[in-house]
């Protein structure tokens, strides 16, 4: 509210012939009213309020200021110039002039001093500052939506998505097979595309295909993933990272390529070991064994006794690894004979095979059979116990010679039993080998039948042996007279 609005409502009613008193205040506004003496010593005490007729002039000056003298005139004096007040009778010059606007009191209405403009300064720069933080915000809203979904789509599992489709069709044309990374299996011994055949009969057919992360992949930038038809393995595809970079200051995006796809096939593979005379020739699945499968080449302790005298074959021994599915195994021995091994638990044991026996040999082998037996028995006549008689048919210092001095000179001999021989029945003479022409062997069994003299008893004397010739000369006249000798004899009854 107005001074002057406050001032008219506080007013007391008074005669309108009484003295108007004039106040100033320093907002300028004007008041024309009758006021009491009260009243107005109560509004000069507002700050800036003066009177403005002579009254307060007088009340206004101070002594010290009255006491003082006054200043010293001019020569020329100039006059005074009168100057208009509103309040007070105007100079004649003034009719001239625009007249004040003065309202009786009870029709004024306080002019309202007009304030000044506010310049929209500060809601330009509000505006500006509200429109840069606008764009900025959508700016940033857009380039963090734009990192989130470069970063949602630099994940590998959108990459084995995609992976994941090649494999289904892969898997369905079968040209998966050349992209993996397929075990060497049995080599040359079986088709280069067997593990290819296993694995899409493995992962061909399912209903569904799917991705799992592997449970032991930990690094992030290559991880692996297992490819699973229905619920079985079948496959294994790794990742690798590449053109790795950093966006939105903390998120790290990189592209991804497919590294391996390794095939899961459950299958048992075999190894398997030959153990066949070094004159044979052995062939897996019509592949021949090279030097390179050799394990072993010994000696065969079978012939410890003949290879003193002639060259033997020694025993070697190969490995074939990692085989699918059961080999053909075929042997070949050193005449050209070719005939299908036997496998058991994986193994193959050969022995050169039997050849037809000529008849003269097999009449020879039995009476040299049949002399050992009797000198051993004690019914060779001569010296000795028929010593003379049973080295015709050894050779001068070997393993057999020896032990039938020995013998001969023993008192082993000599508890012997007095007994009568009855005959030989059941012979047989089988499994000739023929080593070389200097050497081979056969299977000889028979029976010898002898009744005790001392109680008439039955008794019999079984001969079950695999025996050795050589044809050697041991004599010491200078001339290469060899003959038939036994070298050794292997029991097969134990």
């Amino acid at each position: 509210m107005s001074t002057y609005d406050e001032m008219r409502q506080n007013r007391p009613a008074s005669s309108t012939n009484k003295p108007k008193k004039r106040v100033a205040f320093t907002d300028k506004e004007f008041i024309y009213m009758e006021i009491s003496d009260e009243e107005m010593e109560r509004m000069l005490k507002r700050p800036g309020a003066k009177r403005l007729d002579g009254e307060a002039t007088k009340k206004a000056t101070p002594k010290s200021m009255a006491s003082k003298p006054a200043a010293p005139k001019s020569a020329v004096s100039k006059p005074p110039v009168k100057r208009p007040n509103p309040f007070l009778e105007q100079p004649e010059d003034y009719k001239k002039t625009e007249k004040p606007k003065v309202m009786e009191a009870k029709n004024h209405k306080r002019p309202v001093p007009s304030e000044k403009k506010k310049k929209p300064i500060f809601w330009i720069c509000l505006g500006a500052w509200a429109f840069i933080l606008i764009v900025l915000g959508i700016i940033f809203l857009s380039y963090t939506d734009k990192c989130l979904k470069q970063y949602e789509a630099a994940q590998p599992n959108h990459k084995m998505d995609v992976v994941l489709e090649d494999v289904k069709a892969g898997i369905a044309d079968g040209s998966i097979v050349s992209e993996m990374e397929l075990p060497a299996g049995g080599g040359e011994f079986e088709d280069a595309g067997i593990y290819g055949q296993l694995f899409l009969a493995s992962a061909q057919g399912a209903s569904a295909y799917t991705y799992q992360k592997d449970a032991s992949s930990y690094n992030t930038e290559a991880p692996i993933y297992d490819i699973m038809a229905d619920d079985k393995m079948v496959a294994k595809v790794t990742l690798h990272s590449y053109n790795e970079k950093t966006i939105f200051g903390i998120l790290t995006i990189m592209d991804w390529e497919v590294a391996s796809i390794e095939p899961v096939i459950n299958v048992e593979t075999k190894d398997y070991i030959i153990t066949v005379p070094s004159v044979y020739t052995v062939a897996v699945n019509g592949v021949t064994l090279s030097d390179q499968y050799v394990v072993s080449n010994s000696p065969n302790p079978d012939y410890a006794n003949v290879e003193e005298y002639v060259a033997m074959p020694t025993d070697i021994t190969y490995e074939v690894k990692g085989l699918v599915n059961e080999p053909s195994i075929t042997l070949t021995d050193a005449k050209g004979v070719t005939a299908p091994a036997t496998i058991t638990d994986g193994k193959v044991v050969a022995s050169i095979s039997g050849d037809s026996m000529p008849e003269d040999r097999k009449e020879m082998v039995f009476e040299i059979a049949k002399t050992w037996q009797n000198f051993m028995t004690n019914d060779l006549a001569g010296n000795s116990h028929g010593l003379g008689t049973v080295r015709q048919y050894l050779i001068k210092d070997s393993y057999y010679w020896n032990l039938a001095t020995q013998y001969a000179g023993g008192v082993d001999i000599t508890f012997m039993s007095a007994h009568n021989t009855d005959g030989y029945t059941e012979p047989v003479i089988d499994e000739y080998v023929e080593y070389s022409e200097n050497c081979f062997s056969c299977h000889i069994s028979y029976v010898k039948n002898m009744t005790l003299t001392r109680n008439g008893d039955k008794v019999t004397d079984e001969i079950d042996s695999t025996f050795y010739f050589v044809n050697y000369d041991d004599s010491d006249d200078g001339q290469d007279n060899p003959h038939w000798a036994m070298v050794d004899m292997i029991a097969k009854t134990k």
